[in-house]
């Protein structure tokens, strides 16, 4: 149900550039932002990455009605539809990392590791009603990562690269983090360490990726949006996600991408 509230916020909408070995800037908007990738085709019921011909969603699906927990539901449908979604086939690089449960429908999601090291946004999704009729999946699964999991860089060496090339001169707004990684977001997949430092000059929450094996800065962003002006108003806001308080599948009528229009629900 959603409630009308008086809000006062600042609108975060401007992102930084998406960079490889230059300073970072801010301010230029990255076309990835507002575009959904061209690689991806999308039709009512599913999202397929043209590339590889792997199965990215799938929306009302109503497999089902399985035996067993939401977390066996779930591992039992990816291992009938391993070809799907290109995963091995007995979902070996998957673990379970979370299991939420809303209005009766159970949200079990997936985190992809090679030799116990993180994919980045190698993440899975799959969605059980309460009837345990599997009804939706999502899935960053990326194929035929075959690359060594160990570095020849520690995680502090790669830290004081990323700190070095983003050169912050202000106050940090938290601790900067390292961590192992395998970046898979290009063609050939990377042991990377995945540094994030929040910094106030240059201010920003800095995403900055750095070849575990080189110390070559393989990608750096700025994943915070930013506008000066304050806004006041009022507004609708969910106080959970529409199809979670609704007990509703994306693609039911009124429960679809509007591109900004008004539905009756």
């Amino acid at each position: 149900m959603n409630h009308r509230i008086t809000i006062s916020f600042f609108i975060f909408l401007i992102s930084s550039q998406l960079l490889f070995a230059q300073a970072p800037q801010k301010g230029i908007p990255r076309t990835q932002d507002f575009i959904k990738p061209t690689h991806i085709i999308q039709s009512r019921n599913a999202e397929l990455d043209e590339r590889t011909g792997i199965v990215r969603a799938l929306y009302n699906i109503n497999a089902g009605p399985y035996n067993g927990s939401p977390v066996e539901i779930a591992k039992q449908y990816l291992l009938e539809n391993t070809n799907l979604f290109g995963m091995k086939t007995d979902l070996s690089e998957l673990s379970t990392s979370q299991l939420q449960k809303n209005l009766g429908v159970s949200h079990v999601s997936f985190f992809q590791k090679i030799n116990g090291v993180p994919v980045f946004r190698g993440n899975v999704v799959v969605n059980i009603d309460k009837d345990n009729f599997v009804t939706f999946v999502s899935s960053n699964y990326k194929q035929n990562i075959d690359i060594s999991t160990f570095p020849a860089l520690d995680e502090k060496t790669a830290l004081q690269i990323a700190t070095e090339y983003l050169k912050p001169r202000g106050k940090y707004i938290s601790k900067p983090t390292s961590t192992l990684m395998i970046y898979a977001e290009d063609e050939s997949p990377k042991l990377s360490y995945h540094v994030s430092i929040a910094n106030e000059n240059p201010l920003g929450d800095w995403e900055i990726f750095i070849d575990a094996n080189n110390g070559e800065v393989i990608s750096s962003e700025d994943i915070a949006r930013y506008d000066n002006n304050k806004v006041n108003g009022t507004g609708y806001v969910w106080r959970m996600d529409p199809l979670t308080s609704s007990n509703q599948t994306y693609g039911t009528t009124g429960y679809t991408d509007g591109n900004d229009a008004d539905t009756p629900q």
